[in-house]
């Protein structure tokens, strides 16, 4: 046999003894190619990153083995989009995150964390330009933030009661703060937290279109009840500064279910029947940057704990009757 023959021989033997796969690139594990680090997550004990914390690379079917069920306040996310759940092995409730917040409301309810392993995580926000609120969320109902768009400075535990029910293409939040949004009401099913813009919510799979309750978790203060009644304003001047529930379209602004703090807004100015319906409307109108309301309706069929908008009270008087489906125009 000749000293070509036997080195074909040698070579051929030697790749039937080579690893399946050592002949050819190995492919990048799923991570590699979404995450920009090396994934990451630290939890908190306190807000705003303080107290006591715990770093986890991967996941943590149970925090009690890190001693830190139920402890987490505030998250770091140094890289990679996690989820975090209510119960151990990632049952009850879970949200995803795949920024920092700040502080959670309410807190200290975590007790297991993995690591999103999709192979196509979604990509960041921002980009384009879009008119962040001054507080609270905006959503609009097509993606890169055009469309109708709905805002809200409080909670809303159902997007039915609005009109923008699984319309959310896109949104936009205040800086500093941190929201929460829900495929279902009530902040039930999926869940995931928001702490920037998000151009298009294609990105995260099956929120887009989807999402049925929003609230704050974190920064600009947790919104509370309404309070006391307060001071009104000077000559000029309102007890309020906004008016939840809007959607807003072509020099018009439409709201559903005009609130304020999540308590609907009585067709009454003051106790005693004074200044009604059309003053309130017209008053909704121009708080929201309109001249006057070119339609509204009031719910004169169930009975609602409002707030008179005159002077920040509870109605009391036992004919406590709701605002609905106020049209805002700037001009006739």
């Amino acid at each position: 046999m000749s000293l070509k023959s036997k080195l074909g021989l040698i070579c051929g033997a030697l790749s039937l003894l080579a690893p399946a796969g050592a002949l050819q690139a190995q492919e990048a594990p799923p991570t590699a190619a979404f995450y920009p680090g090396t994934p990451g997550i630290v939890l908190y004990s306190q807000p705003n990153f303080g107290g006591q914390r715990v770093t986890l690379s991967d996941d943590a079917a149970d925090l009690r083995r890190q001693n830190f069920n139920d402890r987490t306040w505030s998250i770091e996310v140094e890289a990679g989009d996690w989820e975090v759940c209510e119960d151990i092995n990632f049952g009850g409730r879970c949200i995803r995150v795949n920024n920092d917040v700040a502080s959670f409301h309410p807190a200290n309810w975590v007790s297991s964390v993995r690591l999103v392993r999709n192979g196509s995580g979604p990509g960041g926000g921002g980009g384009g330009f879009v008119d962040r609120p001054s507080s609270g969320i905006r959503l609009y109902d097509g993606p890169n933030y055009t469309g109708q768009r709905f805002d809200t400075q409080s909670e809303i535990y159902d997007l039915n009661r609005t009109g923008f029910n699984d319309r959310a293409s896109s949104i936009a939040i205040a800086r500093g703060e941190s929201w929460e949004v829900c495929l279902d009401s009530n902040f039930r099913s999926q869940c995931q937290v928001f702490s920037d813009n998000v151009r298009d919510l294609a990105q995260y799979g099956y929120f887009n279109n989807s999402i049925s309750s929003v609230r704050r978790v974190g920064g600009g203060g947790w919104p509370g009840g309404p309070g006391g009644p307060g001071r009104p304003g000077g000559p000029g001047g309102n007890w309020y500064t906004d008016i939840d529930g809007g959607i807003e379209g072509i020099g018009t602004m439409f709201f559903p279910v005009p609130e304020i703090n999540g308590r609907s807004i009585d067709r009454c100015m003051a106790s005693g029947g004074r200044d009604c319906d059309t003053a309130t409307a017209d008053a909704i109108c121009r708080e929201a940057g309109y001249s006057e309301a070119a339609y509204f309706s009031v719910d004169r069929g169930r009975r609602y704990r409002t707030i008179h908008l005159g002077n920040g009270q509870e109605c009391r008087s036992g004919r406590c009757e709701a605002m609905l489906n106020v049209l805002c125009i700037s001009e006739r």
